[in-house]
C-alpha cells in the first residue's frame, strides 16, 4: 500500500510539471485580448463588444470581431446580428464620425427590443462615444471614467491654409451673425452646421424617450449634453456630476476584467 502511495504521488508530481512546461512553452501561443474578452463574457454571462477609435493599433496589430472601430458601423451590425444574448458594450473612445454614429446609435435601440444592453464606460465616452453609451438600459461608469456634450464636428478645407481644420457645429453656428452676405461658402457651413447640431439633438431625445424618461429630465440632459448653453466642446462630466444633475439611470460598476481588457486596447 505505500509502494502504491508513493508510486500515485509520484506519478502526480511528474503530471503537474509537465503540465507547467506545457503551459509555459505554449503561453505565447494565447491571444490576451481573447482571453480577456471571454473573461468579461464569463464574468459578465453576455457577450462583449468594445467600441474603440478608429486609429486604434489594435484594430489592425491584433483584430478581433468583438472589438471595433467607432466608425464601422458594418461590423458592429454584424455582431448584433449573429448574438442571441445580452451585450456588455463597452465604450472607450475620444470621438467619432456623425453618419456612422446613427446607424449604430439606432442598431443598438433596436437589438434593446430583444436583449438587454448594458454600457460601461471604464474611462472615456467622448461625443458620439457618449450617445452609444447612452444606448444601455444600464450605465456604468468606472471610478475615472467620463462622457462629454455630444457635439457633431466638420472638417474644411480654408483658404490660404495648407491643412484642414475642425471645429464644432455650435461653433460654427456662433459664427453666423460675423459672416458678410458674400461669402456664399461660410454661410453654407453655417447652415449645415444648423442641421447636424438640431440632428444631434433630436437623436439624444429619441434615445432618452426609448428608456422612458420624463420630459422634465429629458430637456435637462438635452441641455445639458448638446444645447451648447453651458458646457463646450471638450467638456468632461463625472459619475456625481451625471447622478446629480442629469438624473441619469447610471452606476459605479465596473468589473476588474473590464479593466483589464481595456488596459490592452
Amino acid at each position: 500500500m505505500s509502494l502504491l502511495k508513493t508510486s500515485v504521488t509520484f506519478g502526480a508530481i511528474v503530471l503537474g510539471g509537465c503540465l507547467y512546461i506545457w503551459k509555459r512553452n505554449n503561453k505565447k501561443d494565447i491571444d490576451p485580448v481573447k482571453y480577456h474578452l471571454d473573461k468579461c463574457d464569463e464574468k459578465l454571462e453576455g457577450h462583449t463588444i468594445v467600441i474603440v477609435d478608429s486609429h486604434n493599433t489594435c484594430l489592425k496589430q491584433n483584430p478581433n470581431p468583438q472589438i471595433i472601430s467607432i466608425n464601422d458601423y458594418s461590423s458592429l451590425t454584424k455582431q448584433l446580428l449573429s448574438t442571441k444574448k445580452n451585450i456588455n458594450l463597452v465604450i472607450h473612445v475620444d470621438g467619432g464620425l456623425k453618419f456612422p454614429n446613427e446607424i449604430m446609435t439606432r442598431s443598438l435601440l433596436e437589438f434593446q427590443k430583444k436583449f438587454q444592453i448594458v454600457s460601461y464606460v471604464p474611462f472615456k465616452a467622448f461625443s458620439c462615444g457618449t450617445l452609444l453609451a447612452l444606448c444601455g438600459s444600464k450605465i456604468c461608469i468606472g471610478l475615472y471614467g467620463f462622457i462629454s456634450p455630444i457635439d457633431s464636428q466638420h472638417t474644411f478645407n480654408v483658404p490660404n491654409m495648407t491643412n484642414s481644420v475642425r471645429y464644432s457645429s455650435r461653433n460654427i453656428m456662433n459664427l453666423g451673425d460675423e459672416i458678410s452676405s458674400t461669402d456664399n461658402i461660410y454661410k453654407m457651413m453655417v447652415f449645415e452646421a444648423k442641421q447636424y447640431h438640431e440632428s444631434d439633438r433630436n437623436l439624444l431625445t429619441e434615445v432618452m424617450k426609448y428608456h422612458k424618461y420624463s420630459d422634465e429630465i429629458i430637456a435637462n440632459i438635452v441641455k445639458c449634453l448638446s444645447s451648447g448653453e453651458i458646457y463646450y466642446h471638450d467638456y468632461i462630466f463625472g459619475f456625481e456630476f451625471i447622478k446629480q444633475n442629469m438624473k441619469l439611470n447610471i452606476f459605479r460598476e465596473m468589473p476588474q476584467e473590464i479593466y483589464d481588457l481595456v488596459s490592452l486596447l
